[in-house]
C-alpha cells in the first residue's frame, strides 16, 4: 500500500507534480490528507497558493471537493479528453 505526493516550489505556489494513492487505500481519506499537508505548508511558507493539472478521467471531481477551482482547461489534450488546470489560494489576503 503506498501514497505519494511531490510537489515543487515554484515562485510563490506551490505545484503539485503527482498525487498518486495505491487502490486499496483509495476511499480512505489518505489522498485528502496528503493534500491538507501540502495547504498546511504551503500556508507556513506565506505561498499564495497552490496549482496542479489533471485530466478530465482522472481526479477532477476530487480537487473540486476541496475547493479547488478551474483556471484552464485544453479541450481534446489527448482527442476526447481534456487536461485541467486546478488552484487554490492559500493566503486570506490575495484574491
Amino acid at each position: 500500500m503506498t501514497a505519494v505526493l511531490t510537489a515543487e516550489l515554484l515562485w510563490d505556489w506551490l505545484y503539485i507534480d503527482e498525487l498518486w494513492v495505491s487502490e486499496e487505500l483509495r476511499g480512505m481519506g489518505v489522498g485528502r490528507k496528503l493534500m491538507t499537508l501540502a495547504e498546511e505548508f504551503a500556508a507556513s511558507e506565506n505561498l499564495v497558493g497552490i496549482w496542479l493539472w489533471t485530466q478530465s478521467w482522472q481526479a477532477e471531481s476530487f480537487y473540486k471537493g476541496l475547493d479547488y477551482v478551474e483556471f484552464t482547461r485544453f479541450h481534446h489534450f489527448p482527442r476526447g479528453h481534456s487536461r485541467i488546470g486546478l488552484r487554490k489560494i492559500t493566503r486570506p489576503d490575495v484574491a
